[in-house]
């Protein structure tokens, strides 16, 4: 079941989850250095700069994890998916909620052989750009979500009206 993090009730397997499965995407920046999310102190350091977290738990395991973490950088603000999961049933769970609950333009950085690449595109997320380190330009790539429109009561209640007639 996907649900919204509560560390105090998740830490045990949010610690075993960080141990047993590492993904090289599920990182924070930190003074331009990236900081992999292994363990409760760097996972705190995420949490604290981030907007939404779910977990997707199941038979008290931990299945994954997904954050929409806030940065800013030269005054402006991003979010960006954080996502690990075991498998990418467990990403496209986690994708789906992050998307119906979120109204923010996201983005996500991943290696261009990311196991949940496919996850991203299969929930909407569209290409931008090729991204990576001097040392190996286009190794990642810079993926964004914008939800096409945004839910408006007003027409709902206008739809109602119209369909009772």
């Amino acid at each position: 079941m996907v649900e919204l993090l509560n560390i105090k009730k998740h830490e045990l397997g949010l610690n075993e989850f960080l141990k047993n499965y590492r993904n090289d995407d599920f990182y924070l920046t930190e003074k331009d250095h990236r900081v992999l999310i292994k363990d409760e102190i760097s996972l705190k350091k995420l949490l604290k700069s981030s907007i939404y977290s779910y977990v997707i738990e199941e038979k008290g395991d931990i299945l994954g994890l997904i954050v929409l973490w806030k940065s800013v950088v030269e005054g402006q603000i991003k979010y960006y998916v954080k996502l690990n999961a075991i498998n990418n049933d467990s990403a496209e769970r986690l994708i789906t909620n992050l998307v119906w609950n979120c109204d923010k333009e996201m983005r996500v950085k991943l290696s261009r052989y990311s196991k949940f690449l496919k996850a991203f595109y299969n929930k909407g997320f569209c290409f931008i750009g090729n991204r990576g380190t001097v040392k190996n330009p286009g190794s990642e790539i810079l993926l964004s979500y914008k939800r096409l429109r945004k839910y408006n009561a007003k027409y709902s209640h206008e739809n109602k009206t119209f369909n009772q007639r």
